[in-house]
């Protein structure tokens, strides 16, 4: 399976030691407060003690429950009517502890560990690099070569010719293979020593990241005149010109449903829709503009770009559909796809320095959010799978069944939770992401004790809520963290260069 969603989990592994660590001590935390809790308002003496603190099970379920705010303040209720000075005194004090200091201690140690884990990893990946290109060096190498071993020129073009074989690596062309030798060879003997070889890897990111050079574009008069049109400012104020057009459009067509006055009209043939249409025509011309100018592999280079002609794409296929006699006739699907296009006018928002510097962090970092979401989702389904053997057609509304029955004296039904089950994956998958939301949750819990045995109920969702919110969420926020901030400098660092270049202060 996926080689991110193994590395991440195998993150999770080296994190989940001094994750247990501090959830050890929040369960201990718990523990003792719903037994001071069972003192304080004895089970059949007092009001909290009826209603919540039943007994020293139930008095730490729902201070488990508190500590996730779910329940808060309906827990403290029956307490502070009658003796506001305890109940505050109480879960003020359990709420402070806990959600306040607790569970942020908990996202703490989570990030502080995932760094350690994260320099650890690249001091590992460092040390394995290193040994990878000596062993690489002395594959290559001319031994017999004096007083030295060293790489001959012919050796690394016929290396680079083997890493072209490979779709994940970067084409190096005959040209970009002699550059690449001349800043290799830095003693200029026509030979590649071991020091200089070290460099190999560095060199062939640098190529692959090289920016865009004339050559690489089309040099055709005409396609020539075309980009200069395509890179002029002129060009790209009528785009958003257009944009700002477009939305005005979509409001005016959208007017009735943003109000809530009126049904959305089914038919096409109004003056807006006509408007909307040729815009779609000017999109798709500025597309094709676009690649004229620029060439179709430097096009789809960027990712707005990319961006742009998905959703154009999307636009023309969708109205072709609709318009196309078949049995679905409904413009629902182009309205979608128009709305889809307004997301181009995060293009005006992106033209501020302030702006640019968030969203070319943010593009970075997702790449690498990816992994995580893996393991993530690896987690989820081995609950899901999990859940669906305890629990599968456990909730359903067969008046035959004794389920239904139980499953009416809860507020998991009268809520409208029945949808929310393990009875197929896709159900188990909503229902654990509606966990991972948190709200509400203890309703959905409810449900399942109420037609299976109550304790592995709760043992399950607890262990899910454990593992799927406090330990992956956190490792989700303390990514967020350390590669946004991380992407964030960097791409702040290098906005500022370039803005000294062009002041002329270098």
């Amino acid at each position: 399976y996926s080689k991110d969603a193994r590395s991440q989990l195998r993150l999770v592994a080296k994190i989940l030691p001094a994750f247990l660590r501090v959830a050890t001590l929040v369960g201990l935390f718990v523990a003792f407060v719903a037994w001071f809790g069972v003192v304080v308002w004895p089970p059949r003496a007092s009001a909290e003690g009826r209603e919540n603190f039943t007994n020293f099970r139930e008095a730490a379920w729902q201070l488990l429950i508190c500590l996730t705010t779910a329940n808060f303040p309906d827990v403290m209720l029956p307490a502070y009517e009658r003796d506001r000075w305890t109940a505050t005194v109480f879960f003020g004090g359990f709420v402070t502890m806990g959600v306040f200091l607790m569970m942020n201690l908990l996202l703490a140690t989570v990030y502080q560990t995932y760094q350690d884990e994260g320099a650890a990893d690249e001091s590992r990946a460092a040390a394995t690099r290193l040994s990878r290109i000596d062993d690489a060096f002395a594959l290559l190498a001319d031994k017999t070569a004096s007083p030295e071993p060293v790489v001959r020129p012919a050796r690394l073009a016929a290396l680079f010719g083997q890493l072209n074989a490979h779709r994940d690596v970067a084409h190096v062309s005959e040209a970009a293979a002699c550059r690449l030798f001349v800043a290799l060879d830095q003693r200029a003997d026509g030979a590649i020593h071991r020091d200089e070889f070290a460099g190999v890897v560095d060199a062939l990111e640098a190529e692959a990241s090289k920016p865009w050079t004339a050559h690489d574009l089309p040099r055709a008069a005409w396609r020539v005149a075309v980009r200069q049109v395509v890179a002029s400012r002129a060009f790209e104020l009528g785009v958003d010109a257009l944009l700002v057009v477009n939305a005005a459009v979509v409001a005016v067509q959208t007017r009735d449903q943003l109000s809530g006055t009126s049904r959305p009209r089914d038919d096409l043939t109004g003056p807006m829709e006509a408007v909307e249409t040729g815009l779609a025509f000017v999109y798709v011309a500025e597309a094709f503009v676009k690649v004229a100018g620029l060439g179709l592999r430097r096009y789809l280079a960027s990712y707005r770009n990319r961006f742009d002609a998905c959703v154009t794409v999307a636009c023309v296929v969708a109205a072709a559909y609709v318009a196309y006699p078949n049995a679905y006739s409904s413009p629902a699907l182009i309205h979608g796809a128009v709305m889809l296009r307004l997301l181009r006018l995060v293009r005006l928002v992106v033209a501020l320095p302030e702006f640019q510097v968030l969203g070319e962090s943010f593009v970075r970092m997702v790449p690498a959010a990816t992994k995580l979401l893996k393991a993530l989702f690896c987690c989820v389904f081995f609950f899901s799978a999990v859940g669906m053997a305890l629990f599968q057609e456990k909730i359903n509304a067969d008046p035959d069944r004794p389920e239904l029955a139980a499953l009416k004296k809860t507020d998991y039904y009268d809520s409208g939770y029945m949808t929310l089950n393990f009875n197929d994956v896709e159900s188990s998958f909503v229902t654990l992401f509606c966990v991972l939301v948190v709200n509400n949750w203890f309703e959905i819990v409810d449900g399942f004790a109420a037609v299976t045995h109550r304790d592995l109920a709760r043992l399950f969702f607890v262990a899910f809520y454990g593992v799927g919110v406090l330990l992956f969420l956190n490792i989700v926020v303390a990514f967020i963290l350390d590669a946004f901030l991380g992407e964030y400098t960097k791409a702040r660092a290098e906005r500022t260069l370039k803005r000294r270049l062009s002041w002329g202060l270098f």
